[in-house]
């Protein structure tokens, strides 16, 4: 919990045995009277947002959730801890304060003066966060204040050394914001569109969850200003796309370098209007905009606002030719601003070079076309993994089109893929989302999922055919009469009984037959 802005309420709190909130500016009164969060959501107004979503939840659990017996650790920024206490009081509220007029009565146990204690991990931002359920956070602050693990500071410290914690990746594993992540899972599951929800979460300090459409119509005025940036890997992206390089450009007529040596080298090695010069790429580009911002906000003695970098299709590039020696950079521990912060000397500027702790890195990987166990080891091991699976049951995904049911139709398919080859190349359920008619269904199975089937089983009809119910999309011929006919006759090369697989002709009409889809699942009842 943390005591006001720059710890204002700290020295009060700690002298009166009080917690409190403030947030005054939302005159709701006594927040003991509100029976429901919707009350309260009501109460404070229609306005959108998350941080004044925050605040709704932070009042809501101040008042109604904390309760007598609980721990509070009390915070500064996101790596200090100034105290520890138990609560001892239900909620009240006090109108007679001029400010912070929800209360609730603490014994506190410590207090460790204005600089507080260091932990290594980052600490949540908002004012109030429960952190019942994190066992790893819960037991580092213990540690911290001397619950458990190291000796305890005495019960009325004032030591500000910080206290040792055996856990150099400890920040990597915060849950709500992981440094690295990378969203995971079959084509189609809605990865791409996932990392928006996960960069506003970063950015604010949230939880993914927490994150509303209202929020996302932020999301392109972050990337305008910025503060998120995305990139797309592929098989000929190289570090020099990514941090840094020399790369040629084209100049104007009678153009000169500033530095006459490098001017008539470029003349000597190329024609006159081609120039060589060094580019940051996009990863330095994002670094050097978040280390000003922290430095900044060090120097003005506030919190500094965090950047993402998405790294769309972060598999299908070669890691290590792409991260060189940001594979270590990027880990959490060795972060600017955290314990054993690490620069290296980059290789073509010659610069010092770190990544700071406000950045964030988002990737998503396609597991169709690389399993995370061929990912690189390295990478591996320096990023959280998020799995997102098909959904069946979405909501977007239409119960009935036409007397099919999408839901059941996609939930067949994929445990007949799942049998038939793995788990990783099942068909994700944007694949169906807002189907209106059997005209459109007919569209996506033309146009996205039969092909989608065909590259997953390399035209083994067969196995398509089985993952359709034998349906009529996939219809089995024998060799007829004329040239093939001939070729089995003449030369014994084939097999005269043999089995030709063909794709439903496009204007079929049984592709707009209701009937056809029914039988993907209901051939499962039948048998």
């Amino acid at each position: 919990m943390s005591p006001g802005e720059d710890s204002k309420q700290w020295p009060t709190w700690d002298e009166h045995r009080v917690a409190s909130l403030g947030y005054d500016e939302h005159p709701v009164g006594d927040l003991g009277t509100y029976r429901s969060k919707q009350a309260l959501d009501r109460a404070m107004g229609v306005e959108s947002g998350t941080r004044l979503m925050h605040r709704r939840r932070e009042l809501w659990e101040f008042s109604h959730e904390m309760k007598p017996g609980d721990t509070i650790f009390v915070k500064r920024g996101q790596h200090g801890i100034l105290g520890h206490g138990v609560v001892q009081s239900k909620y009240r509220f006090d109108p007679g304060r001029t400010t912070h007029k929800h209360l609730r009565d603490v014994r506190w146990d410590s207090n460790y003066g204005p600089g507080g204690r260091r932990v290594e991990r980052n600490l949540v931002t908002k004012a109030l966060t429960d952190i019942t359920e994190d066992v790893d956070q819960v037991s580092e602050l213990k540690i911290a204040v001397g619950l458990t693990g190291s000796p305890p500071p005495g019960e009325r410290g004032t030591d500000s050394t910080p206290t040792e914690v055996d856990d150099s990746a400890a920040s990597d594993r915060h849950p709500l914001n992981p440094f690295n992540q990378i969203l995971y899972g079959p084509p189609g599951t809605g990865k791409t569109y996932g990392t928006v929800g996960h960069a506003l979460a970063a950015v604010d300090g949230a939880e993914v969850r927490e994150v509303t459409e209202d929020d996302k119509k932020r999301y392109r005025k972050l990337k305008a200003d910025g503060r998120v940036a995305m990139v797309t890997f592929h098989q000929n992206y190289a570090y020099e796309d990514f941090v840094e390089g020399i790369r040629p450009r084209l100049t104007e007529p009678g153009e000169r370098d500033a530095d006459a040596e490098a001017a008539e080298a470029a003349e000597a090695s190329a024609s006159p209007d081609l120039a060589y010069e060094l580019k940051h790429g996009v990863f330095r580009r994002i670094c050097a905009a978040a280390e000003g911002e922290r430095r900044a906000a060090r120097t003005e003695g506030r919190e500094p606002e965090r950047f993402v970098l998405i790294i769309d299709e972060i598999n299908r590039g070669n890691i290590p030719k792409i991260f060189g020696e940001l594979i270590t950079l990027i880990e959490g521990s060795r972060r600017l601003g955290e314990s054993d912060e690490t620069r290296v000397t980059l290789p073509y500027s010659g610069d010092e070079f770190g990544v700071p702790n406000n950045l964030y890195v988002i990737g998503t990987m396609n597991t169709a076309d690389r399993s995370i166990q061929q990912l690189d080891t390295a990478l591996r091991r320096r990023f959280t993994f998020v799995e997102m699976m098909p959904n069946p049951d979405h909501e977007l995904i239409p119960g009935d089109v036409g007397g099919v049911d999408c839901r059941k139709m996609l939930r067949a398919m994929n445990e007949r893929i799942v049998l038939l080859l793995d788990r990783e190349h099942q068909i994700g359920h944007t694949y169906l989302f807002k189907v209106k008619s059997i005209e459109d269904l007919a569209d996506r199975f033309q146009n996205r999922i039969f092909p989608l089937l065909q590259e997953y089983f390399y035209d083994d009809w067969r196995r398509i055919d089985a993952v359709l119910g034998g349906n009529a999309f996939v219809q089995p011929t024998r060799i007829g009469e004329g040239h093939a006919r001939d070729l089995a006759r003449q030369f014994d090369l084939v097999d005269e009984e043999m089995v030709i697989y063909e794709r439903l002709p496009e204007d079929d009409p049984a592709w707009q037959d209701a009937g056809q889809y029914r039988k993907i699942y209901e051939s499962v009842a039948a048998d």
